[in-house]
């Protein structure tokens, strides 16, 4: 069995008294998953991917240039050193081993559920490049299959 996360275009409304506009937020869940993968996804990688890189924009595109740029020469030991991706409330370590959450939420504490295989992510990852690259609609869909591979350490 497999992962399958599903990226979507949600649109939302905003309206003062003088004027509205509409903004266009992407988004990841997983849409069926391996048992308590599903979960684990949501919380971690699926919520990372939908805030760090929310919209389609050349900020964000060469932004996941670098990180996969990075992420790449990790997993294949071509002398690169682990990394930190820092967020308002997630912290993500990067080595060898894996990426590695740290929640605020958890005290900062790395906690086992909290571990992907840098395969997961590189996969996610590229795979949101191409979404990104999609209209801003509600039309725009994309899915992912990821094979249930992260081991816990």
């Amino acid at each position: 069995m497999n992962n399958i996360v599903e990226f979507f275009v949600e649109k939302n409304v905003f309206s003062y008294p003088n004027a509205s506009y509409e903004d266009y937020w992407r988004l990841a869940r997983v849409k069926n998953g391996c048992g308590t993968d599903e979960i684990r996804y949501n919380k971690y990688l699926c919520a990372w991917i939908s805030v760090i890189w929310p919209k389609s924009s050349s900020e964000s595109l060469s932004s996941i240039f670098r990180f996969l740029e990075k992420s790449k020469r990790l997993q294949e030991h071509r002398g690169a050193a682990g990394f930190v991706e820092y967020g308002d409330d997630v912290n993500v370590s990067f080595s060898n081993r894996g990426a590695q959450f740290s929640c605020a939420v958890d005290s900062w504490e790395e906690v086992l559920e909290g571990h992907f295989s840098l395969t997961e992510v590189i996969a996610l990852v590229e795979a949101w490049r191409e979404f990104l690259q999609m209209p801003d609609s509600e039309q725009s869909k994309m899915e992912v299959t990821l094979p249930c591979i992260s081991k816990l350490p």
